[in-house]
């Protein structure tokens, strides 16, 4: 694994949390009434996720696979959250393309 690929989980936390305050912030500004600056918010956040999507989708192909070691009642709890959370991850990127489609 490269080097650069270690660094990704950190890489994409901070731009997961970077997406998460500017659609805050663009939701602060929209019930403001600045459309302007919620546009501008909104479109950043959204290149931020993408740019988060191509991170993941990077260290996850260079990474591989990571066993769940855990064991007990967290073990199906880790797997029912793990796999809500990944049809819900793909459902969403054509929502998040039809919504901004529809914006501009």
């Amino acid at each position: 694994m490269s080097d650069y690929v270690s660094y990704l989980p950190h890489v994409n936390a901070c731009l997961n949390t970077t997406s998460a305050l500017l659609l805050i912030t663009g939701y602060s500004f929209i019930r403001s009434g600045n459309v302007a600056a919620h546009r501008a918010c909104q479109t950043s956040a959204l290149v931020v996720s993408i740019l988060f999507l191509a991170s993941y989708l990077t260290y996850h192909f260079n990474h591989g696979a990571t066993r769940f070691q855990g064991t007990g009642w967290v073990r199906p709890l880790y797997f029912t959250v793990l796999t809500t959370h990944t049809i819900l991850a793909m459902v969403i990127v054509p929502l998040v393309a039809l919504t901004f489609y529809r914006a501009i």
